[in-house]
């Protein structure tokens, strides 16, 4: 993987000084969830960052990934399920068009927490709708798909 995959830390709101246009298949990202004037912000500079949206909103992580993904390259994001329309909107805006999404849920009695969505830069119109992922069984064990999500990233 280590050919085909290079980390480099850029500022999402100039990606277009590090990257030419249209030069990335796929790109994932798990952007920081809460609004700059919503909850404490962490006095420690890297959770804060990573938690509120102090260096950009979703709509800067979406143009940055609308700006480099070549035509059909796709995206995935997570995002609070209270934020969806605020993401599927985004995607629209950066010619990144929602094309799945699947709710995550901590069980089958809670609401949904998580929205994991696939976009694909200049895609169709079509979203498919994917089943719920529950992450917990009715004993509190993760779940047989959680499980085998699990083994196939080799997480302990």
């Amino acid at each position: 993987l280590g050919e085909k995959v290079e980390l480099r830390r850029v500022d999402v709101r100039e990606v277009s000084s590090a990257f030419p246009p249209c030069s990335f298949d796929v790109v994932v990202s798990n952007p920081p969830y809460r609004k700059m004037n919503s909850g404490r912000i962490n006095p420690d500079r890297e959770k804060a960052l990573a938690r509120h949206e102090i260096a950009g909103a979703i709509r800067d992580f979406l143009q940055a990934a609308g700006y480099v993904l070549k035509p059909a390259g796709r995206a995935y994001f997570i995002y609070p399920a209270t934020r969806m329309v605020e993401i599927l909107s985004s995607m629209r805006n950066a010619r990144v068009e929602p094309k799945r999404l699947r709710m995550v849920y901590s069980n089958d009695r809670t609401a949904g927490k998580f929205a994991l969505v696939e976009g694909t830069r200049e895609g169709g119109e079509e979203l498919e709708v994917l089943p719920p992922l529950f992450i917990y069984d009715e004993k509190g064990g993760y779940t047989e798909e959680m499980t085998g999500i699990f083994r196939e990233l080799s997480v302990p």
